[in-house]
């Protein structure tokens, strides 16, 4: 067995050249010393992008680093106050070869400690770098007997005194997590190597709990015991300590489960996870009937919002989401004589002057669509992703997003009620968005995916679609072949907004 290999990450599968493999290539061919440092079970889901890629990298090559990076389109992620990490930084990549979306969580230190706050700093970077050997995955891993020691080491600081409660009460088996993993490097290098290692690093009594720990059987009462040895060898090495330690741990874990209520149910328009390196976006994806604009919309978001906070917005007035004002007129629409809140303006297609169910579904529908507005930029502002279903357009008032008064525009006092019902419509056209992606398909593609629509309907919805201009865009307008199959669409959608990042 050649022994540059570490056993733990081996592998049949053949080295594909994805971005992740490129960049980890690029970085050893410059000489910048680098390893993937920890959860190495996981490393072919890292490669691929399924899971964060964990790379220790010298710092003083710092700059070669970023030149390297930047070379092969990564963005640096800005983190949000709460979770703000000293010596590491976040960089995310396109992987247009996979379609996935690669993370490097870089360290330029050895960092660890409990979830939510890593407070212990392992000032071991260079023996860890020097001792990197070389998978058959084809990457650089620390040596297995390394990866152990610092595998220990993390399994000690992870432990929380809510883990020790658990534990005491039988729901919680403290070495459950890492055990296997463990057993794998073992069977890599020696237990003797793995003690030598921590009693170089911690000293005496360390290396005899984990000698004891390797004999008897790594359990949570072994692992309290030698929390409590490395914690008292860390002492100079941890930046929070004691209560303080404590009130930040909860305010990151409060940040955390605000960003989870917000993703799933609120959207609220702050920053609580991971900003975009340039600021907040402003993406708005239009087209019409038939061209995949809300799956789009749902994938496009599904996919950034891992790594990135995102928001969704709809600015539509139909299936989508609806303000609690017009939702029970959304329920009665069907019932209710007079106009419709239809896509059609009063005498577009032979309607006459709006009555009074259109008026208040007309002001109902402009209250939602400022209200969005004023969400949809202020999350930018504070560097959220948002992307829109549809947007305000006051270019063809009465149709597809556009005021539906506008007929009274000129009517004594009902003009004022149309001027205020066209006030958010104006305030997208004097603010546009930041890009936007037009989706096309042609009219048998339309007819075949939307069978139920009237043909010249669809044909005169494709045309609108296409003839809506928003020359302001900061990135302007990608125009995008939505009759193309689906995952190529959505391919092609991911590439567009990535660049604009």
């Amino acid at each position: 067995m050649n022994p540059d290999v570490n056993p733990a990450t081996r592998t049949t599968d053949a080295p594909a050249r994805t971005l992740a493999r490129r960049v980890l290539a690029e970085l050893e061919a410059a000489g910048v010393a680098h390893c993937h440092w920890k959860s190495n079970d996981h490393l072919l889901a890292a490669l691929g992008g399924d899971t964060d890629i964990d790379l220790l990298v010298d710092g003083q090559r710092i700059d070669d680093v970023y030149r390297i990076f930047a070379g092969h389109g990564l963005r640096r992620g800005r983190v949000a106050a709460t979770r703000t990490e000293m010596g590491l930084e976040d960089f995310l990549g396109h992987d247009e070869t996979t379609g996935a979306l690669v993370h490097f969580h870089t360290h330029y230190r050895l960092v660890t400690g409990e979830r939510h706050l890593k407070r212990y700093r392992l000032p071991w970077e260079p023996a860890v770098l020097a001792s990197a050997v070389r998978s058959d995955a084809g990457v650089l891993v620390p040596h297995p007997s390394v990866e152990a020691s610092l595998l220990l080491i993390r399994a000690a600081l992870k432990i929380r005194t809510r883990d020790r409660i658990r534990r005491r009460l039988g729901r919680r088996d403290l070495a459950g997590w890492f055990r296997a993993e463990l057993d794998a490097l073992r069977a890599a290098s020696s237990d003797a190597d793995i003690v030598a290692r921590v009693e170089s690093w911690l000293g005496e009594p360390c290396a005899e709990a984990v000698a004891d720990a390797l004999a008897h059987g790594i359990d949570s009462g072994g692992m309290v015991r030698l929390r409590r040895l490395v914690r008292r060898s860390l002492a100079l090495q941890t930046a929070y300590r004691g209560p303080g330690a404590r009130v930040r741990r909860w305010r990151r874990e409060w940040a955390w489960f605000q960003r989870g209520v917000s993703r799933r149910y609120l959207d609220r328009p702050r920053l609580f996870g991971r900003g975009l390196p340039g600021g907040g976006l402003v993406v708005v994806v239009i087209g019409p009937d038939g061209s995949g604009k809300s799956s789009i919309v749902a994938d496009l978001r599904r996919w950034f919002s891992p790594k990135f906070d995102t928001m969704a917005v709809y600015f539509g007035s139909g299936d989508g989401p609806s303000s609690l004002l017009r939702w029970p007129m959304k329920a009665l629409r069907d019932r209710v004589p007079g106009d419709r809140g239809g896509t059609a303006a009063p005498g577009e297609h032979g309607g006459g002057r709006p009555g009074w169910a259109k008026v208040l579904w007309a002001l109902a529908l402009a209250r939602e669509k400022r209200r969005r507005l004023q969400r949809a930029f202020d999350a930018r502002h504070r560097g959220v992703l948002v992307i829109c279903d549809r947007y305000p357009q006051a270019q063809r008032p009465g149709i597809n997003d556009g005021p539906l008064l506008h007929r009274w525009s000129g009517d004594g006092e009902r003009g004022r009620i149309a001027r205020w019902e066209a006030g958010p419509y104006e305030l997208a056209e004097r603010f546009p968005p930041d890009l936007v992606v037009r989706l096309r398909v042609d009219q048998r593609t339309a007819e075949r995916r939307r069978p139920e629509h009237d043909p010249d309907d669809l044909a005169r919805r494709r045309a609108f679609v296409a003839g809506l201009a928003f020359p302001q865009a900061r990135y302007g307008t990608v125009e995008i072949d939505a009759s193309q199959p689906y995952g190529q669409v959505l391919e092609a959608v991911k590439a567009a907004v990535w660049r604009c990042l």
